[in-house]
């Protein structure tokens, strides 16, 4: 147990409990304001892409891209992973082993 003898000093005490943050207007590239409607969103619970109502918009999300690419492949599908991912995706469906390729820099990731 812990006992303190002197008195607790007030010389650093923080005038204020909290900070107060000023709404600034960014008009710049980026970061910039989200619309008070994308806050709003944002404070809604997440839902996975493996809960029940995300599977109707997976089913939209690959008519879509069928319409984009043009196709009736039933293997047309939007994948729910990273952009590694998806750059590791394509170049597998791109390449048979052994064949060689030219990678460029493509980012710090």
């Amino acid at each position: 147990e812990v006992e303190l003898q002197d008195s607790v000093s007030n010389t650093f005490k923080l005038e204020k409990s909290h900070f107060d943050l000023p709404e600034p207007l960014m008009m710049g590239p980026g970061p910039s304001n989200p619309y008070p409607r994308a806050n709003d969103a944002m404070s809604k619970a997440l839902l996975g892409h493996m809960h029940s109502p995300c599977f109707g918009l997976m089913d939209e999300i690959q008519s879509g891209l069928k319409y984009v690419l043009q196709t009736d492949n039933k293997a047309t599908f939007g994948l729910s992973a990273s952009g590694g991912a998806a750059m590791d995706a394509a170049v597998s469906n791109l390449l048979e082993p052994g064949e060689k390729a030219v990678v460029s820099v493509s980012g710090i990731w």
